[in-house]
């Protein structure tokens, strides 16, 4: 899934989050990390939209809504001060998205990860193992340091996914790391925690300011490691694969990800005409949102094909088609179950959507 940390910005350094935001992100730290994950933007912005629809209606407006003394929203959330902006509205936040591809790691630990990569490559390169590691140095910046440094004990998978340390010392013992990494199987291998405890952290001056920097907007991490035979291996990587920076190298990686997650879940005819539409750039614009979207449902048993095909389903809204939308239902729950049965995890679980087909 996309992300951005490129938005302009509307908060100075010392004004807080909107409480929106704030207290959507309470849920990636302890003791409310849980099932849900990236909320807080979303949440944000779909309040954003929904005021901005309604504002097409017709809605009237309050000259004084931002500006009222105590209640007023630069008051209530961003003490006194007045939006400022880095930039003009355009399309920067697009051009400038971040893609998810090579780790299932929190953005400000991808650069991370892929330096404890490479080092595992070394250690093997060199017949050596995570055992022979005395002491690992994460050079990085403060919001890294800020969101995702954790020490003591992490109490499921949400907690580990937002843990450096452990994205860190999952490739180095394992020389991978996948969702199901996050799971109490794998956390309950007591090298994880040793590991860990072989870490420490610190800001590196100029990856801050870069971090920031819209021209740059790196998310740099540096790993100094240390051997107990006196080795010193370093690897800094400034920029994840997915960042603007990185295009050409990530995209081939991109397209492979999106192919094999329509294989998961979608039929070959229907990956067919998704790519179809959406490897083509004159084509996906022309595409109307709504019928793109439709691409996407997933068909669960001929009656329901049938219905799509012509046109009549509309969501299963009215009382023509009770028994597919039954169908439809049970046919989702029961792969629901089979999901969980063959093993993928609660993690995984977890960021799946409930897929439920809803009438309106």
């Amino acid at each position: 899934m996309p992300k951005s940390h490129n938005a302009p910005s509307t908060r100075s350094k010392s004004a807080p989050s909107s409480t929106s935001f704030s207290a959507s992100s309470r849920y990636r730290h302890a003791p409310n990390t849980g099932s849900r994950k990236s909320w807080a933007a979303g949440d944000a912005t779909s309040r954003a939209l929904r005021l901005a629809l309604i504002a097409k209606t017709g809605e009237m407006g309050y000259p004084s809504v931002h500006t009222a003394k105590t209640w007023g929203f630069y008051d209530v959330s961003f003490r006194g001060q007045e939006f400022r902006f880095q930039r003009p509205y355009d399309s920067y936040v697009m051009e400038n998205v971040l893609f998810k591809i090579s780790f299932p790691a929190e953005f400000h630990a991808q650069t991370a990860v892929e330096a404890s990569m490479a080092l595992y490559g070394k250690l093997r390169a060199t017949g050596k193992s995570a055992d022979d590691i005395r002491k690992i140095t994460i050079r990085t910046h403060e919001a890294a340091l800020r969101i995702i440094d954790k020490k003591g004990p992490l109490n499921n998978p949400a907690d580990r996914d937002h843990c450096l340390q452990y994205m860190i010392a999952i490739p180095l013992l394992f020389g991978r790391l996948v969702s199901s990494d996050y799971e109490d199987r794998v956390a309950a291998d007591p090298r994880v925690d040793v590991l860990r405890e072989k870490m420490e952290t610190a800001e590196v001056r100029q990856f801050t300011p870069d971090y920031h920097d819209p021209e740059k907007r790196s998310i740099a991490n540096s790993l100094r490691m240390e051997l107990t035979d006196g080795t010193v291996w370093e690897e800094t990587v400034e920029y994840p694969i997915g960042h603007k920076r990185r295009r050409k190298e990530s995209l081939p990686l991109l397209e492979a990800k999106f192919k094999a997650n329509l294989a998961r879940r979608i039929s070959p005819e229907q990956q067919a005409d998704i790519l179809k539409v959406s490897l083509n750039q004159r084509a996906l614009e022309d595409t109307p949102v709504h019928e793109y979207a439709d691409l996407y449902a997933v068909e669960r048993n001929a009656q329901v094909r049938t219905v799509w095909a012509s046109g009549a389903c509309q969501r299963f809204r009215g009382s023509t088609l009770p028994s597919a939308k039954c169908n439809f239902q049970q046919s989702y729950e029961s792969g629901q179950n089979q999901n969980r049965a063959e093993g993928h995890g609660e993690h995984r679980a977890n960021q799946q959507r409930d897929g439920e087909c809803s009438e309106g």
